[in-house]
């Protein structure tokens, strides 16, 4: 807990306001964090990848799918192997571009996942898979898939796999 000292020097700073009260009741105390927000060059580990860059986030071999992911969904669907507090698998779409996303549990497992839900004709697709040597590592996949196909997806434990078709 803050000593008082500590609270009245930041209250003095303007770091504490008091919310409105209703009649009857003690007003309440919030802490105002503008300005405390930590820039990504004042993070705690003092940096954004191993190597310590955005450089390196920006060359991932993952981050042109992750670029292209869109912030509205037209639609989503659960996929039906996904088990609460085990594995979320979705299959989402915006626009003709669909999206399965998968993040696996504590247990590693394989699963199948159908493309039923795609239109008709051929799609290009990436795939991102967990490297099963490297818990930090991932591989980029290029693929042609229908409709009438299904994709077998290795997961590790706590792993994941995204796709953008």
């Amino acid at each position: 807990m803050d000593s008082p000292d500590l609270r009245s020097r930041e209250r003095r700073r303007g770091h504490e306001r008091d919310a409105p009260a209703q009649p009857g009741q003690a007003p309440r105390r919030f802490r105002d964090h503008r300005g405390h927000s930590p820039r990504a060059g004042e993070c705690p580990s003092g940096d954004f990848g191993p190597d310590g860059g955005l450089d390196e986030i920006l060359e991932h071999p993952a981050a042109e799918l992750i670029k292209s992911i869109p912030s509205v969904w037209d639609e989503t669907r659960a996929l039906p192997f996904s088990e609460i507090g085990e594995v979320a698998a979705f299959a989402r779409r915006h626009g003709k571009r669909s999206f399965v996303v998968i993040a696996n549990g504590p247990t590693a497992r394989s699963v199948e996942v159908s493309l039923a839900f795609l239109g008709d004709g051929a799609h290009n697709a990436i795939l991102i898979r967990d490297q099963t040597d490297e818990p930090a590592a991932v591989r980029v996949e290029h693929a042609t898939v229908r409709a009438q196909d299904s994709l077998r997806i290795d997961l590790r434990a706590a792993g994941g796999f995204v796709a953008r078709i």
